[in-house]
């Protein structure tokens, strides 16, 4: 087992994150997780639709199959990331392990450093038990992504509209709001290609089949101070903990712009209020 016990770097999360979809998409003996995962969230936004947040740490996935997913496909998938990336479970404070509740798999944090840069860090998989609604599934897209190494590939990815729906329902459920999910919210919102009309019947939806999650007073309120604290931030770290979250060509004034959208958004989408202006 690799020790866990590496600086994370940044950046590298969102090459490994494409190593590990260029892994499952050109790997032999990875056929279940090929035809199953769909790539949805931040991590998407990141590696296919350039959203400028570096940190990711997680990879979020929905399935399209009724497949079962077990630990050893997963274990079989660091098997294969082992001659650049000597991928494994993390060791150590908080060990990785393949954990099943009743809505989602998590398998990880896996621990990594790649063997030609020396960059490190770690990663969370994490697999949602709900398949896709069939209202969905046909806008599932599979766009041609460039590997680490040059390769070529196709990936399943969620629409931008699912996207955005889920980030939103996360700002008034009781997990959230988030500035990470405001400032990536504020980035798809601002898309010629979104269609708010899908965005908004999406939303409904998770809502009608999510509503005892709701904190809407709570959340309401929870909005307007990081409204607060957006403009208030005079540093990138100010905002997400550490300067190094942003990509270098995505300065402060372009992320608060972009958070201070994304409370717009989530208010007139969630009708909790009016939004807090610059």
């Amino acid at each position: 087992m690799m020790q866990h016990r590496f600086r994370q770097d940044p950046a590298a999360t969102g090459t490994f994150g494409l190593a590990v979809l260029e892994t499952i998409a050109l790997s032999p003996g990875l056929d279940t997780l090929r035809r199953t995962l769909v790539l949805k969230g931040g991590a998407a936004l990141l590696l296919v639709y350039g959203s400028g947040r570096a940190t990711r740490t997680d990879l979020d996935f929905d399935v399209r199959t009724s497949d079962l997913l077990t630990e050893p496909m997963f274990l079989q998938l660091m098997a294969a990331m082992r001659g650049e990336w000597n991928a494994a479970y993390a060791v150590g404070q908080r060990p990785g392990k393949f954990e099943e509740f009743d809505d989602a798999i998590n398998v990880g944090p896996i621990a990594f450093r790649n063997s030609r840069t020396g960059a490190s860090g770690s990663a969370l998989l994490q697999v949602s038990r709900r398949k896709v609604p069939p209202y969905l599934s046909n806008f599932i897209t599979e766009p041609k992504l460039k590997g680490v190494g040059g390769r070529e590939f196709t990936f399943p990815i969620m629409p931008l509209e699912l996207i955005a729906a889920e980030k939103v329902f996360r700002s008034i459920s009781t997990k959230g709001p988030f500035l990470t999910d405001l400032y990536d919210i504020g980035y798809i919102c601002d898309r010629p290609d979104l269609n708010h009309s899908n965005v908004d019947s999406t939303f409904r939806s998770i809502c009608d089949d999510e509503r005892q999650k709701l904190a809407r007073d709570k959340n309401e309120a929870a909005l307007k101070d990081l409204a607060e604290t957006t403009r208030k931030a005079k540093t990138p770290s100010d905002l997400f903990r550490d300067d190094r979250v942003l990509d270098d060509h995505v300065k402060l004034d372009k992320a608060k712009a972009r958070i201070a959208a994304g409370v717009r958004y989530v208010s007139k989408l969630a009708g909790i209020g009016r939004s807090v202006e610059h």
